[in-house]
This record gives structure tokens, C-alpha cells and sequence, in this order.
């Protein structure tokens, strides 16, 4: 009942971080949980770096994958203080040119 209520008070973003939340918290002790998530960045960060050279698309698409997750993790459940507290947009403003030079394939550029 509690969770119902956080989510209709914090709308779709509110939604999205208590999705990524458990599926985190699910994979840390969950092999299937893990396995599952895993598999689903896979899919999702390989295809977006398809677009950069082959030869480092997995990669870079693993490394884009990683920083998000860290992010994430850092700020959900760790509650790093300084990302805890940053709004969503400037985290995004800041991580964007990171991760589309990795999806680009740019290794050490």
C-alpha cells in the first residue's frame, strides 16, 4: 500500500527509479534476477553501439552500460550524497557526452 502511494506521488520518473531500484537489489542476490538484467543490458547497449566500429562495440557498449549502472547503484541504493541529491537532469547533462562518445566507438578520444 505504502509503495502504491510513493509511486502515484512521484509519477512516471518515480516509477522508472523504484523499477531500476529492485531490479538492482534483485540482481545483487538473485542469479536468474541477475542473469535476466544482464542479458537486458546487453541487448539494449550493444545495439545502440552497433553504430560505432564493430571492433569495439561490445566494449563500448558494456562500458556505457557499467557507468549507468554504477550511477544508478551509487545513487539508489549506496545513496552516494552527491548524486542522491542531483536532479535527474543535471545527471544526465553531465553522463550524455560520456556515454554517446562511448556508443560512437571513440576508445580513448
Amino acid at each position: 500500500m505504502l509503495l502504491d502511494g510513493r509511486r502515484r506521488a512521484r509519477g512516471r520518473e518515480g516509477d522508472r527509479e523504484l523499477g531500476a531500484h529492485a531490479a538492482l537489489r534483485s540482481a545483487i542476490v538473485n542469479e536468474r534476477a541477475r542473469s535476466q538484467l544482464s542479458e537486458f543490458l546487453e541487448s539494449r547497449w550493444l545495439r545502440a553501439a552497433q553504430r560505432g566500429p564493430a571492433d569495439f562495440a561490445p566494449l563500448c557498449g558494456g562500458l556505457a552500460s557499467s557507468i549507468i549502472v554504477g550511477v544508478i547503484f551509487s545513487r539508489q541504493i549506496i545513496k552516494v550524497p552527491a548524486l542522491a541529491a542531483a536532479d535527474q537532469e543535471s545527471l544526465v547533462a553531465q553522463l550524455a557526452p560520456l556515454v554517446q562518445q562511448l556508443l560512437a566507438g571513440e576508445p580513448g578520444a
